[in-house]
């Protein structure tokens, strides 16, 4: 490491003579970024209906409802140490992305849903100020240019940072990237200047641990780096701190990984927390009820055949992109290392497609820099009598190269995570029901039904614990109104710690659930059930299955329909086996569906019997029943798909909600259904 001034750096300088082309250059990268946000204004504004609700834009993601909602409370002087809709503490100070908010809010006079939509894209420019960064460090500019085409090539890149993904991710790969930057600079700048760094490298820090509640991560990733400098030329005692830093990050890692395997349970708070997101992503929340990690998509495997488009926009500049890489890595080691917060949490992309926004600029560095090396190995005279002509060739070529994901980044559109109707839906319950209602919801739709609604909700995408989830899903998977209407109450009276007690009623661990479902099932048998089991009925057991619950609503919404198979995985006490199809989602065109015999045919892929035909169209729901038992097939007319529905799902409580709900009107009272799309429904009492 001691010659890390490189040969980069050495053939790289970027003459005043050259800098007008380079400016050229950032202009055309402006102009497309510019083009990029417009087609995404043209794309909302030509189809508002959908996307589109009372003039709000809506969100592309779930989450954004949560930080748009403590934006507001911020602006309105609510924002409480507990958060009273989700029963939870609150981060302390509040997320840095709120209060950002609140003052564009402000300052623009917009409402809260624009300022949301468009303020991730604004941010999400910052990644190309850490690339040109990058390209100065590195000793020549057009690394950092073309570093930055390559990052708007990034599909998943320009999805998490496009307008309407109102998350941390618009600004975490800039902050990542310029805590390794800054580390470099301190690191290799002699005398005073290197506290100049150091103070950057600190406020950087500082911002990361405002917007990012996974910045100790982060940080000890930093310490991590600062350690494996230990070979470049420094002061002995400098030495010692960092090997002494080292061994405390190992120490720390040592611990999460303790506690990731189970064997430890608690510990300093905040290597916690770092230990319960490792959970998450490697989908072991704990043991005995299936993992909601699974259901949740980006937390999902990565699907290996587009990962080429969602990291540099095709498989042929990935692999340049790498190529790239192991140029910095040979050439320029002591960089090499300091990128090591980024190229650490990118390595993550093997397992969560979550981590492909901190590969992205990883891999645009490395792809910029073989660029301009290229570029230094092809010498030509004609070359030389325009200074800077040679890289930017180069630049342009391999900028060409990026075409596929550049065009695709301009016209790909992603639609928003719930429609102007779900979002409606939500906020008529704010007139409908009392402040003390619980909503009974899946947990995507947490977030929006809390912002739009303020009412509590049983779930969310911060509470999607194993046990949680299962108790959520466990009523819309069983085929008992009255089963369902019950257990709802029973959970939402005492949330999920209910099925502990009940656990502990039953007099040993996962017996409570099959306990309630029997005594919910018949209260009339109940103390025939605790006699069986050699326990007694008391007044205290009535009370804890049939409780005094505050009212509970059920919330349903279209987009479910796409994502209901995980009540039956997950609402069981254990997961089954996935033998055929749950659900199944096919276009209309080419399907032929005799309504008299039961059969469903496309041409050229059999036939199929089913047992249900659905029709969904124009604000109605028609059900015919056939000769024969199978799934059922559900029509979208108006959408043009086709559902296929197992028998078993099909007749489940949440799918009798959404297209049968008079079978289940004695145990749901409708509020606000529409019919097909989702619906309110208010759970009835029973008389004691």
């Amino acid at each position: 490491m001691a010659g890390e001034a490189g040969i980069l750096t050495r053939q790289g300088a970027v003459s005043d003579e050259s800098r007008p082309l380079l400016l050229l250059g950032c202009a055309v990268l402006a102009v497309y970024a510019l083009a990029v946000g417009y087609a995404q204004h043209w794309r909302m504004a030509n189809d508002s209906a959908n996307y589109v609700e009372q003039g709000r834009p809506l969100l592309r993601n779930l989450d954004g409802y949560y930080f748009l909602r403590l934006a507001r409370e911020r602006a309105e002087g609510r924002y409480a140490p507990v958060d009273a809709l989700r029963g939870v503490r609150r981060p302390s100070p509040p997320p840095l992305l709120a209060d950002a908010t609140v003052l564009v809010q402000r300052a623009s006079g917009a409402s809260w849903e624009t300022v949301a939509y468009w303020m991730p894209a604004v941010l999400g420019v910052s990644l190309v100020a850490a690339l040109l960064g990058a390209g100065g460090m590195l000793g020549n500019l057009w690394i950092g240019l073309v570093a930055s085409f390559a990052s708007f090539a990034a599909g998943f890149w320009m999805i998490r940072a496009g307008p309407g993904f109102f998350d941390t991710d618009c600004l975490n790969p800039a902050l990542v990237l310029g805590a390794g930057l800054f580390l470099h600079g301190f690191v290799t700048t002699p005398g005073r200047g290197r506290w100049g760094w150091a103070a950057a490298l600190v406020c950087d820090a500082v911002v990361l641990a405002l917007w990012w509640e996974a910045w100790p991560s982060v940080l000890a990733l930093v310490v991590v780096a600062y350690a494996l400098t230990f070979p470049h030329p420094a002061h002995s005692f400098e030495r010692g701190v960092k090997l002494t830093l080292a061994a405390a990050v190992t120490a720390c890692a040592g611990f999460v990984a303790l506690y990731v395997a189970g064997v430890v349970s608690s510990g300093p708070d905040v290597l916690v927390r770092v230990a319960e997101h490792v959970r998450l992503v490697l989908g072991r929340e704990g043991a005995g009820f299936a993992s909601v990690t699974r259901s949740v998509q980006e937390l999902g495997g990565v699907d290996v055949r587009g990962m080429g488009a969602a990291l540099m926009g095709s498989w042929g500049a990935l692999v340049l992109a790498a190529a790239g890489c192991v140029v910095v890595l040979v050439q320029r080691p002591l960089f090499a290392v300091c990128l090591l917060p980024c190229a650490v949490l990118a390595c993550g992309s093997a397992v969560s497609a979550r981590f492909f926004i901190f590969a992205t600029p990883v891999l645009a560095l490395g792809y910029g820099v073989l660029a301009v090396r290229a570029a230094s190995l092809f010498r030509m005279a004609q070359f030389a009598h325009v200074p800077g002509l040679r890289e930017a060739l180069f630049a342009c070529g391999f900028v060409a190269l990026l075409a596929p994901g550049l065009v695709r980044s301009a016209t790909q559109w992603v639609s928003p995570a719930l429609t102007a109707q779900d979002v409606a839906l939500a906020e008529s319950m704010r007139t409908h029901l009392p402040e003390t209602v619980q909503v009974w919801n899946w947990w995507d739709s947490g977030y929006m039904v809390q912002y739009a609604s303020g009412l509590m909700t049983m779930s969310d995408g911060g509470r999607t614990s194993p046990r949680l989830t299962f108790a959520v899903a466990y009523p819309l998977a069983v085929r008992q109104p009255r089963l369902a209407a019950r257990w709802m109450r029973f959970v939402a009276a005492r949330g999920e710690g209910v099925l502990d007690i009940a656990d502990e009623v039953a007099g040993r661990a996962g017996r409570g659930v099959a306990l309630a479902e029997r005594v919910l099932l018949d209260p009339a048998g109940a103390a025939d059930v605790f006699r069986q089991r050699g326990l007694d009925w008391t007044p205290q057991a009535r009370d804890l299955f049939f409780p005094k619950a505050p009212p509970v609503a059920v919330y349903l919404h279209r987009a479910m329909v796409d994502t209901a198979y995980w009540w039956e995985r997950l609402g069981t006490r254990q997961a089954r086996a996935a033998r055929g199809f749950v659900i199944d989602r096919l276009p209309r065109h080419g399907l032929h569906i005799d309504r008299a015999t039961g059969v469903a045919r496309r041409e050229g892929q059999g036939t199929l019997r089913i047992g249900h035909v659905v029709d969904v169209r124009a604000g109605r729901v028609d059900v015919a029943r056939t000769p024969h038992p199978g799934p059922a097939c559900v029509v979208y007319h108006d959408e043009g798909i086709v559902y296929f529905i197992r028998a078993s799902l099909f007749d489940s409580v949440g799918f009798r909600l959404l297209y049968r709900p008079e079978t289940v009107r004695e145990w749901f009272t409708p509020l606000n259904v529409r019919p097909g799309r989702g619906g309110v429904w208010l759970v009835r009492e029973e008389r004691s």
